[in-house]
């Protein structure tokens, strides 16, 4: 592959942000790429801060 890709996502949680973080990674793993992901989240069930990163 030509170029580096880092890729990141935010918000809140329950908004979806580990779902979509997984289904970008999956394609991306698809499409013959080396994927390494992070997830940073808060102790939280509701409202705190989520971001999932990737970087291929």
């Amino acid at each position: 592959m030509a170029e580096d890709l880092n890729w990141a996502v935010g918000g809140e949680a329950g908004d979806g942000i580990d779902s979509t973080g997984k289904i970008f990674a999956q394609a991306l793993a698809r499409a013959g790429r080396h994927v390494f992901t992070s997830k940073d989240f808060a102790s939280r069930i509701r409202g705190g801060y989520t971001a999932y990163k990737i970087r291929t």
